[in-house]
């Protein structure tokens, strides 16, 4: 029997993070490149902090500006 992916993914989240506060998104965090303020759901702020608890010293956390400046470095190369 096939399961789909979202039967195995079931506790993460579809939304990204935003620049604003959202009724999903009410957790603050910070961009990994540029120190950014973003906010994210509980789901990935859960993650982060488990990641960071296990040794994970880069944040991997990317805005939507610097993933957009990295997509486009990306595409020049």
């Amino acid at each position: 029997m096939q399961r789909r992916r979202a039967e195995f993914e079931h506790d993460r989240s579809g939304d990204s993070p935003t620049e604003f506060e959202t009724s999903t998104n009410k957790f603050e965090a910070v961009c990994g490149m540029c120190g950014g303020k973003m906010f994210v759901d509980h789901a990935l702020k859960a993650r982060l902090e488990s990641a960071r608890e296990q040794g994970l010293e880069d944040n991997p956390l990317v805005c939507g500006r610097c993933e957009a400046d990295m997509n486009e470095a990306a595409a020049e190369a």
